[in-house]
């Protein structure tokens, strides 16, 4: 997400987070955010396979 790697590199100014797109805290949070999204996806399909279930009767 190039959202994270802009803001990592720039924020705060005069030091930021990360010196540029390799730095291990970019890579880092793009993997938690890719598991919370992983996580929600299994959530979302659980969900709605038991309001699905509960219609078909």
């Amino acid at each position: 997400m190039p959202t994270v790697n802009e803001t990592f590199t720039r924020i705060p100014l005069g030091h930021p987070l990360a010196k540029d797109i390799s730095d291990p805290i970019i890579g880092k949070t793009l993997g938690a955010l890719f598991i919370l999204f992983l996580a929600g996806s299994v959530y979302q399909y659980i969900k709605q396979k038991r309001a699905n279930q509960q219609v078909s009767f």
